[in-house]
């Protein structure tokens, strides 16, 4: 499947369920110099030997990235005095009508011009090449987050940036000095967009995807199939489910057999 994909795809889904490459901790960031929706270029080498970095990925049809916008306010509040913060533009999650992939670089920075506003984000926001090669060097996932020390090195990555317990731990572990690498967060079911403003104004921005397929009615299948591939990777477990199902069943049919038997005796 190309970088830049016309359309959201379920196998895309599943793809995204998990890290598949990329600097794992330990090793170091790939370097990179981008341009910026507003001001200069951001480069790699302005932080590497002076303060941590912390990158993250996002996109104004991604709804986990738009739902972590508050959170990530709230962590900047706290660390931004001792992490940098920048948020890395990647292709569009849900291409639709209002925000189709971008076709050239200029779309491309109006798009994360559109993001910054909607979220009001008081750090630059880097906007990626249109084929996304910063973005591929990570491990391509809509919305995950890297946390550089400063040596250049990703000292903990996490795979969604609405994580905020998971990058609050790994932020105040790296400004008090714990060694590093510090891991890295891939959790079997990913963290679940909360009922917020971002999140419920979210839906008026993608459009209505080219199949037809508006983003308000797609996510929720796309809820299902994450539930489904994470909670159930293996067998023996949907088929415990299935056992108690079909006993609270029986239990239920003997329960209201006895009850009629009952009647019928009492009668």
């Amino acid at each position: 499947m190309p970088y830049r994909y016309p359309r959201f795809k379920r196998e895309i889904l599943f793809r995204d369920l998990s890290f598949r490459g990329g600097p794992s901790p330990g090793q170091p960031l790939p370097d990179f110099e981008l341009a910026a929706t507003e001001g200069n270029p951001i480069r790699a080498r302005d932080f590497v030997g002076r303060r941590p970095l912390l990158l993250t990925c996002a996109s104004v049809t991604c709804p986990m990235a738009v739902e972590a916008g508050p959170a990530l306010r709230r962590l900047h509040a706290a660390f931004g005095e001792r992490v940098a913060f920048v948020t890395l533009y990647v292709r569009e999650a849900h291409p639709g009508e209002h925000y189709p992939q971008p076709d050239t670089f200029a779309q491309k920075v109006a798009h994360a011009r559109a993001y910054r506003d909607f979220l009001g984000l008081p750090w630059p926001v880097a906007v990626d090449t249109l084929d996304g090669d910063l973005h591929r060097a990570l491990d391509p996932r809509p919305n995950a987050t890297y946390l550089m020390a400063a040596d250049g090195t990703v000292a903990f990555r996490a795979l969604a940036s609405n994580d905020e317990r998971a990058l609050r731990a790994g932020l105040a572990a790296l400004v008090s000095g714990e060694p590093v690498p510090l891991g890295e967060r891939q959790p079997r079911v990913l963290p679940r967009c909360g009922p917020s403003v971002c999140w419920t104004r979210y839906w008026a921005a993608p459009g209505r995807h080219p199949g037809g397929t508006s983003g308000g009615s797609s996510h929720p299948p796309m809820r299902w199939y994450a539930w489904r591939h994470c909670s159930a990777r293996s067998t023996a477990r949907p088929r415990r489910r299935r056992a108690r199902h079909r006993a609270r069943r029986s239990g239920r049919a003997a329960r209201g057999l006895a009850w009629l038997l009952g009647r019928r005796n009492s009668g």
